[in-house]
């Protein structure tokens, strides 16, 4: 005899009304069930036939976001069974057994202890996971590193993977203890870390031709070899860090590497979180019933059918408590993308799901334990792999500027580690950003700066480019400072920069700028007496009367928008930020420039911001866009 029986996954992240339908439906088949009978009417009026031993299966994870209570009328119909934690210990034994490991009682032992310590003393960190599915992806490892080393002593083989596979997802401040838990469980036993030298050295030589810096960051060259490492073991791969850190980077050396090596890889890329969980996974149209497939369904779809190559799915953006739930199914053993329509599809051998958020902060436990982490801090990169970056910019396929490097070299010796130090240690910003950024924005600003000096073939004096670097700086690292840290920071900077400093008395180098002849100047000469338009009489709110606050912000929009560098105002509300930005935007050329303000609340949308933009440009040809005819 055949019976049917249905397990339902995740059944209390159902929406409410959904759940009571389905209590009705359920004690609809049970009340027929008690009542032997061989068929029965359904809920929605269909005479069924009833197999006498059919049943159901619920399974979830009580108290995560975007979790519902059962309603009582539901939880009468299922008896509750609390799955308890299991012993892991024995788990462990059993596993290591199975794949080969003699010594498996001693080795089970010190892997749960490790676990336990690690639980104890390493930081609390929302993508840390110590859970069984962690255990057993190691223990997987384990057995294919045993059997690829017979001959190998198997407390050498088991300590290189509890290193090798934890160590990627560990924040900076946790590896040094982390290794000495190591160092005691397996005492007098050290090993290197497994090699890919034909890996690793193409991505040695792709980083070369991509302007990267390689060998000079052999932290973030260890996190591309640990990205590799996952990439064998796991079909889930989260990539852990802040802005700058050089996540992105990672994936598109090592798919490089890996398509010059082995099979063609292709990254597929969207942001999840700019789109609605619809738009993302598809939308049932409740009127006719048709079905259309979301980007992710189409991402998916298109990486199931490729032939002769190996796909990655980036999600890079925020992690969404809501949308990253829906794919458990794909994270774990299952591999399974399930969508509204029905549709299962199963996830190919040669795909990969990689997530690139900041933090893991809204993502549930059970999706944590689905993904191999690589944790990238900032501090791997840093931002002294730019210079050289940056500087190979400044000389390549320009003749005669090595004698303005060597003098940038120097200036960024002198004052960025210094300068860097102040604003992290001394100050405190307005705004989150990292070492990385602060330099590549004294970056961008110095290019414009230096724009006329590289059109005309000259080169700045020495004096007149430590001033200019200096201005840089003031508008980078202390840019998102207030006005008492920025006298912090100027006390600092005039320090290091002696006679080049300008004589600023009760103000700071804030109130200055560089002239044309390479000497500091104040701003207030640049402010111009205002005078009250005779030609009409404007409104209260249409008075734009400039300051010297509003004429050096003004300046920097006139540097940088024009040659498309993106410019970002923050501060307190009623500071004239949008006052110093109408003042600018209203002086631009309207035979070039088209002007709109998008006004931003909690009920703007992707899809009001997108038609606010479209409705002032005409498509032209393909992705080309051009000013409306119907706009004047």
């Amino acid at each position: 005899m055949t019976v049917s029986q249905g397990c339902f996954d995740e059944f209390n992240r159902i929406d409410l009304d959904v759940l009571s339908v389905a209590a009705q439906q359920v004690a609809c088949v049970l009340q027929a069930q008690r009542e032997r009978r061989s068929d029965f009417v359904f809920t929605d009026g269909q005479a069924v036939y009833l197999r006498p031993g059919c049943s159901y299966f619920i399974t979830m994870n009580p108290g995560y976001a975007g979790r519902q209570e059962l309603p009582e009328n539901l939880k009468s119909l299922f008896r509750g069974v609390c799955m308890m934690v299991p012993d892991f210990g024995l788990i462990m034994r059993v596993k290591l057994a199975s794949c080969g490991f003699y010594e498996n009682v001693v080795i089970a032992k010190k892997f749960d202890i490790l676990y336990k310590l690690c639980k104890e003393q390493l930081s609390k960190q929302t993508h840390y996971d110590y859970g069984l599915r962690n255990i057993l992806s190691v223990l997987r490892t384990a057995g294919k590193v045993k059997r690829q080393n017979l001959e190998a002593q198997e407390m050498f083989l088991m300590m290189r993977t509890l290193r090798d596979m934890n160590l990627s997802k560990l924040v900076a401040e946790d590896v040094p203890l982390f290794l000495s838990l190591i160092a005691d469980l397996f005492p007098g036993i050290s090993a290197e870390k497994a090699t890919f030298p034909l890996i690793e050295q193409t991505m040695s030589n792709l980083c070369t031709e991509m302007n990267l810096q390689y060998e000079n960051a052999k932290e973030w060259a260890g996190k591309c070899v640990q990205l590799l490492e996952t990439y064998y073991v796991r079909h889930g791969i989260g990539i852990v860090g802040p802005t700058g850190s050089g996540k992105t980077c990672m994936q598109e050396v090592l798919s490089r590497a890996l398509s010059i090596t082995d099979v063609k890889h292709i990254l597929l890329r969207m942001n999840p979180k700019a789109i609605t969980a619809p738009q993302m996974f598809g939308n049932m149209d409740v009127t006719t019933g048709d079905w259309t497939d979301g980007v992710f369904a189409v991402l998916w779809r298109k990486g199931t059918k490729a032939k002769n190559q190996n796909t990655w799915i980036v999600l890079d953006g925020p992690v969404d408590a809501i949308w990253i739930e829906n794919l458990n199914t794909v994270l774990d053993d299952n591999k399974l993308l399930t969508l509204a329509n029905g549709d299962r599809i199963p996830m190919s051998p040669s795909m990969k799901c990689v997530f690139e958020p900041e933090n893991l902060s809204n993502a549930s436990p059970a999706t944590v334990s689905r993904m191999g982490i690589i944790y990238v801090s900032g501090s791997v990169l840093g931002w002294q792999p730019l210079v050289p970056s940056w500087i190979f910019t400044r000389t390549h396929d320009k003749v005669g500027r090595e004698k303005e490097a060597n003098l940038l070299k120097d200036l960024i010796a002198k004052y960025v580690e210094e300068m860097l130090e102040c604003v992290t240690k001394k100050c405190k910003a307005v705004m989150y950003s990292t070492d990385g950024i602060y330099v590549y924005t004294c970056f961008k600003i110095l290019e414009e700066l230096l724009l006329p000096s590289v059109q005309n073939k000259t080169i700045l004096s020495d004096s007149h480019m430590e001033r200019v670097f200096i201005y840089s700086l003031c508008w980078s690292l202390g840019a998102l400072l207030e006005l008492e840290d920025r006298k912090k920071f100027n006390e600092h900077l005039a320090g290091l920069a002696g006679p080049m400093f300008p004589n600023v008395g009760s103000d700071t180098v804030f109130e200055y700028f560089v002239d044309d002849a390479g000497e500091w100047a104040h701003w207030k000469e640049r402010v111009v007496p205002w005078q009250y338009p005779s030609d009409k009489d404007p409104s209260f709110a249409e008075l734009l009367i400039p300051t010297l606050d509003s004429i050096r912000y003004e300046a920097q929009l006139k540097m940088l928008v024009p040659a498309q560098k993106p410019v970002l105002f923050t501060g307190a509300p009623g500071v004239s930020k949008t006052a110093t930005l109408m003042q600018y935007i209203q002086a631009l050329n309207s035979d070039e420039w088209l002007r709109k303000t998008v006004p931003f609340s909690f009920v703007t949308t992707p899809e009001i911001f997108q038609r606010t933009l479209e409705s002032c440009v005409e498509k032209r040809q393909g992705r080309t866009y051009g000013k409306s005819l119907f706009i004047s």
